[in-house]
């Protein structure tokens, strides 16, 4: 499992999620009431959902990476979701391109969903920081939130019941 924040060498960068082990086809909960953004197909991800938030006055865009196509997704565009409701699956093993087990990319982006903006060239919702002219690897992480503080700060979750 990888913490928001920590640098990896392979992807020379700082990773912009905590990533949480899974079985491949487990649910996949919104974190808050918000409205889904898109669902994308990113290189390195397989399939990603992006939900918008509003917290605060603010808003904050959740990421959903590492999710299965195959297993399908309980949400679409456009859609108002609420705190707890599942939105999607983990990807089996062989869906999302990597050599790592199932799992989910949990990242909090601070602003609304864009699909427009890029940072350094490359889509805004990457997985790792990049570092370009005018932008530094620790500029582009502070768009991120760590996701641990802020649901503690922020969101009560939703007991499952088994």
């Amino acid at each position: 499992m990888q913490e928001f924040g920590v640098w990896n060498s392979n992807w020379q960068g700082y990773h912009l999620a905590e990533d949480a082990w899974a079985d491949g086809g487990d649910p996949v909960y919104a974190m808050a009431d918000g409205v889904v953004g898109g669902v994308f197909v990113a290189q390195g991800y397989g399939a990603v959902m992006l939900i918008e938030h509003q917290f605060d006055g603010g808003f904050v865009t959740s990421l959903y990476g590492h999710i299965s196509q195959r297993h399908g997704f309980e949400v679409e565009a456009g859609e108002a979701v609420s705190k707890g409701q599942r939105v999607a699956y983990i990807a089996e093993d062989d869906e999302d391109g990597g050599a790592w087990p199932p799992h989910l990319h949990f990242g909090l982006r601070e602003g609304p969903f864009s699909i427009d903006e890029e940072i350094c060239g490359v889509w805004l919702y990457v997985g790792y920081t990049r570092q370009c002219a005018g932008v530094t690897h620790e500029q582009h992480r502070d768009f991120w939130l760590d996701p641990g503080e802020f649901i503690a700060g922020h969101v009560t979750l939703a007991r499952r019941r088994r």
